[in-house]
């Protein structure tokens, strides 16, 4: 995505990158935000990552109705899923991938969205809607953040995405006289009662997916790569840029998240050792 990627040399060169897009305003047509430590990582779900292959929609609900009870049992938590005949309905019905119905009706949106924060391997790739939750995703880990040295500048980077750039998104069809669909992306769980930290780092997700000839039916749709969509740069849809920022800028922006916008491991995570990783922040200690 050369054409759509960007050096720049400071935070401040960022900023203003955001007011050319007419940021802080809201709309329909909003962006969505996500942060990488090293500009080299692609756009994979944590199932890409952790199985390689193809994978079934229907297959996935399998995997997560098998660890439901165990979860729960150590958990606490209690999830009201579907029973295997509505997913196959849902996924049968040939209007289930429209995205208004995909936004009221997607099986088990919640249940998925409390594994994603967990760490379960996910289908949902997170964004949020700022940037500056985005910018404390890509600098706070100085594992990843390497530290430039004198002959490499090394960068974090900003995703900035659009569905749509007219409200309106296109499938493409694989062939004529086939049922195949190419993987297309769809944006989902923007007011989706969950877990806290899904409002807290004001979280919204896209998945891809694809339908094969291969199978029929429910059995059709399966999870695809993001990256195989933006590599399309369709003009009108799927709108993509990536802002990569000097890592030695660092501690100046987790120092500005801190002290303008309270954004921090604490506000996001809302845990104990996110809260004990703050503190240590703020004494210091990481300096």
């Amino acid at each position: 995505m050369s054409g759509n990627e960007f050096n720049l040399l400071t935070w401040e060169d960022f900023e203003t990158e955001l007011r050319k897009l007419g940021f802080p305003a809201r709309s329909l047509l909003s962006f969505l935000y996500r942060g990488h430590g090293n500009h080299k990582w692609q756009l994979r779900t944590t199932l890409e990552r952790k199985y390689p292959y193809r994978l079934s929609l229907l297959k996935y609900y399998g995997f997560i109705s098998r660890a439901k009870p165990q979860i729960e049992t150590f958990t606490g938590v209690n999830w009201k899923t579907k029973i295997h005949a509505h997913r196959v309905k849902w996924l049968d019905n040939p209007d289930t991938f429209t995205s208004a119905r995909l936004l009221t009706d997607f099986p088990d949106l919640d249940y998925m969205i409390y594994l994603r924060h967990h760490g379960f391997p996910s289908p949902l790739l997170d964004w949020t809607r700022s940037p500056y939750i985005a910018a404390y995703f890509a600098f706070s880990d100085p594992t990843s953040c390497t530290i430039c040295s004198a002959k490499k500048k090394e960068y974090v980077s900003i995703y900035v995405y659009r569905s749509s750039q007219t409200n309106t998104k296109m499938k493409t069809v694989a062939s004529p006289n086939t049922k195949a669909i190419e993987p297309f992306i769809y944006t989902v769980g923007f007011n989706v009662k969950s877990h806290s930290r899904h409002f807290l780092q004001q979280s919204e997700y896209t998945i891809c997916v694809a339908r094969t000839d291969e199978e029929v039916g429910s059995k059709a749709w399966h999870y695809a790569s993001h990256e195989d969509v933006f590599a399309r740069n369709e003009p009108n849809q799927d709108y993509l840029l990536k802002f990569n920022i000097p890592t030695t800028e660092r501690s100046k922006v987790l120092e500005l998240l801190d002290s303008a916008y309270n954004i921090n491991g604490y506000s996001l995570f809302g845990s104990v050792e996110s809260l004990m990783d703050t503190m240590a922040f703020r004494v210091r200690l990481y300096r």
